[in-house]
């Protein structure tokens, strides 16, 4: 005769890699237009794309790439001002 005990529902949903990689895409495209549209932003890094990409697909967690991406771009634009 067997038996289980149950304390609780577990709350914690899985992630879904697709909807955060939809996600992940729309910030980028959003960044890139912002970029192209603002002259001071046109001096995006390129190497900040492509190290984020390379992060992603070496299986760095994407909130960590894209947190890296982030702060890279903050220290260009601190650069050039």
């Amino acid at each position: 005769m067997g038996y289980r005990i149950v304390y609780g529902k577990d709350k914690r949903k899985p992630i879904n890699r697709k909807k955060l990689l939809t996600m992940a895409m729309i910030i980028g495209i959003f960044i890139l237009a912002a970029a192209w549209f603002d002259s001071s932003l046109q001096q995006l890094p390129e190497a900040a794309l492509e190290n984020m990409v390379d992060a992603v697909q070496n299986g760095e967690a994407l909130g960590d790439a894209i947190t890296t991406f982030c702060r890279e771009i903050v220290d260009s634009a601190k650069n050039l001002a």
